[in-house]
């Protein structure tokens, strides 16, 4: 997108995305396994399946358990109200 725009610019991504925390690597990486368990309405996703989310935890031996679940549902919370914004544009 970007290097089609006269005078080519560079993607203003590498610059802004925020570097991801050690604190919070094990809620990546449990947020990717269970990303795709929403709970959907006719309106779109409303929730994370919390059951899948602490069968991840608890799979992947994660040591801060409510912690991670915390974040993971955080995480959620974000993505689904950014998949709103974009169905109500």
């Amino acid at each position: 997108m970007y290097a089609n725009r006269e005078p080519i610019q560079e993607s203003p991504c590498d610059i802004c995305r925020p570097e991801f925390r050690d604190d919070n690597m094990d809620a990546l990486r449990i947020y990717d396994l269970v990303k795709y368990q929403y709970i959907m309405s006719m309106s779109g996703a409303v929730d994370v399946n919390h059951m899948a989310v602490w069968k991840a935890i608890e799979k992947y031996g994660i040591k801060n358990e409510r912690e991670t679940f915390e974040k993971v549902l955080t995480l959620c919370r974000w993505h689904i109200n950014e998949m709103a914004k974009r169905r109500e544009s």
